[in-house]
């Protein structure tokens, strides 16, 4: 496994690319019909079910949940990703 700045640099591409497909992809199904989606770039002047503070707090939630343990898994390897047997 490679040191921390390899591992940072993994996980910017793999968010850069679900990015990517997040912008692809719906563009796409939109343009063949599938889907009736707004542009990428119009996207922020859509109502959503909520405000977007509710959505920034449960985002908050979740990625500090996910960097939490991807932070724990930096500072003793392999804890996060073991199997639990009873």
């Amino acid at each position: 496994m490679g040191g921390w700045n390899q591992q940072a640099e993994l996980v910017h591409c793999r968010w850069a690319m679900l990015g990517a497909v997040g912008i692809f992809i719906p563009e796409f199904l939109t343009k063949i019909g599938i889907l009736n989606t707004p542009s990428w770039y119009t996207a922020g002047e859509q109502e959503y079910f909520t405000d977007t503070t509710t959505i920034f707090i449960v985002e908050l939630i979740f990625i500090g949940w996910a960097e939490g343990r991807r932070w724990a898994n930096i500072l003793k390897p392999k804890t996060q990703t073991a199997q639990k047997t009873a």
